[in-house]
């Protein structure tokens, strides 16, 4: 079966802008529920616009070290590597399939991005896509998108932005197909900040229904550390 499954939580609150520790207190987050225990990947966006096509090693050995306790500027991803076990059932329920024994489940890769630029979805999370009636702005002009992704698609376009920017007004269309994944509503469209869970080819069982993780205390914990309410998308391919 080829179908992959992806779960994102983003920041709801649209004026959220993160602090300088924001990043390592989802790091922080990550390590007590066991998902993560390593160094991430770190990528600064400011610097980088291109996910690294280079092996996993060699990556880890460039990038990987501890999360910066700074502000994240344009955007800063922290990429992790699989993790698996029992752990991961404690956060996404069993699995799809019942001859899955938690020991097996894993999450593929585990990708955290804060940042003040704002990011539109790419249409990859229970929304078919998002309609910008209007772009962001500053002074009155409006400002273009970058041309370039994200570490693993994780979105869309990405536009240069910080406090003083007016943000875009976005129509969210959903796929009719879609609705019955729906967990989430009032959502502006764009986002500063997000955990991106990535199962690949373990899917978890609620898939079935809405695309919402069972462990609310994780989600009240990731909540915490954004210092917002979150809202959660799943994306089946």
């Amino acid at each position: 079966m080829g179908v992959e499954y992806v779960h994102t939580l983003v920041v709801k609150d649209p004026d959220w802008l993160p602090q300088p520790d924001t990043a390592a207190r989802i790091d922080a987050v990550l390590r007590h529920w066991l998902l993560v225990s390593v160094d991430p990947e770190v990528y600064d966006l400011s610097k980088t616009r291109e996910y690294e096509m280079k092996r996993d090693d060699e990556r880890r050995r460039l990038y990987a070290r501890p999360v910066p306790v700074a502000a994240p500027g344009q955007g800063l991803v922290l990429l992790y590597p699989e993790v698996m076990g029992p752990m991961v059932e404690r956060v996404f329920g069993p699995s799809y399939y019942p001859s899955v024994d938690p020991n097996e489940a894993y999450i593929y890769t585990i990708s955290v991005i804060v940042g003040d630029d704002i990011r539109i979805h790419s249409g990859q999370m229970d929304i078919n896509y998002p309609q910008i009636v209007q772009p962001p702005t500053k002074n009155g002009a409006v400002i273009e998108p970058y041309s370039y992704n994200v570490p693993l698609a994780i979105y869309g376009d990405a536009y240069p932005a910080d406090a003083a920017t007016t943000p875009p007004i976005i129509e969210m269309m959903i796929e009719p197909a879609l609705e019955k994944h729906i967990g989430w509503q009032d959502y502006a469209g764009y986002f500063r900040g997000a955990l991106v869970l990535d199962c690949n080819k373990n899917l978890p069982k609620f898939i079935e229904g809405k695309h919402v993780l069972p462990s609310h205390d994780f989600v009240n914990a990731v909540s915490e550390a954004f210092r917002s309410p979150l809202l959660e998308f799943g994306h089946l391919e």
